[in-house]
């Protein structure tokens, strides 16, 4: 072979090789890539919506003869689910919500589609009215079926009642529903279990029941949740100085 073919033919071959290491692309330069630009998270949230605290309901949503009622909207969320902290700041004094008292031992049901307790009420046990039904006029009339109410006890639960097992006239020594203090919200009992009038009984709960007030307990802790659950009726009757729950259902 000529020097001049064997120049020529190394020629093209260096000439290839360099055409085919420039088409690839250096390990270094596809790391240099930018990223797609993100708003900072701060900056981001700025663009949703901030939730908005909602207050306890302060007046009535309808009125029913002398009956002040909340909203329909409120009274069957509660008649739902047990809302107990809801239910202690409802009864506060100074509340315009309508209490009742039970004429007579009666069992506790609930016919607005929530759970029932099915334990027996006491009678001159408080409630708060929060729906009132009326008896249909015209048409045919079944015997017993007047006037029915649904009601919240101080343990945020529902009750639905007659006419007859219900009066607005106060006792002197009205009763309760037990309150159970570890269902109330974390913020409310750190709030009530340093009132003067209330921390005896919290702490003498504290010390029997040890944190647990609810299955096999003992006498001991019996005695004194029940004597807690009386003071913070009464507190609440008597003073209110219940906070503002966190979970309101439907105060809209």
């Amino acid at each position: 072979m000529s020097k001049s073919l064997l120049a020529t033919g190394l020629l093209v071959m260096m000439t290839s090789a360099c055409g085919a290491a420039s088409s690839v692309v250096p390990a270094s330069a596809a790391d240099t890539t930018l990223p797609v630009a993100k708003a900072p998270a701060d900056e981001a949230a700025k663009d949703e919506p901030t939730p908005q605290a909602v207050g306890m309901p302060d007046a009535c949503a309808s009125k029913s003869g002398d009956y002040c009622l909340p909203s329909r909207t409120l009274a069957k969320a509660l008649c739902h689910r047990d809302y107990p902290t809801v239910a202690l700041a409802m009864f506060a004094k100074g509340t315009v919500w309508t209490r009742a008292y039970l004429r007579t031992k009666t069992r506790a049901w609930n016919a607005s589609g929530g759970g029932s307790s099915n334990e027996m009420m006491a009678m001159s046990e408080e409630v708060l009215v929060l729906r009132h039904r009326k008896p249909k006029r015209g048409g045919m009339q079944v015997s017993g079926a007047g006037e029915s109410f649904d009601v919240l006890r101080w343990d945020g639960g529902c009750v639905t009642l007659s006419s007859h097992e219900l009066t607005t006239r106060a006792f002197s020594k009205p009763k309760n529903a037990r309150i159970v203090f570890k269902r109330l919200e974390r913020g409310v009992r750190d709030v009530l279990k340093k009132v003067e009038a209330i921390r005896p009984s919290y702490l003498k709960h504290r010390k029997e029941c040890k944190g647990v007030s609810m299955g096999r307990v003992s006498k001991a802790c019996e005695k004194v949740d029940g004597v807690l659950s009386r003071t913070l009726a009464a507190y609440v009757r008597d003073h209110g100085g219940v906070p503002t729950p966190q979970k309101i259902p439907g105060a809209d």
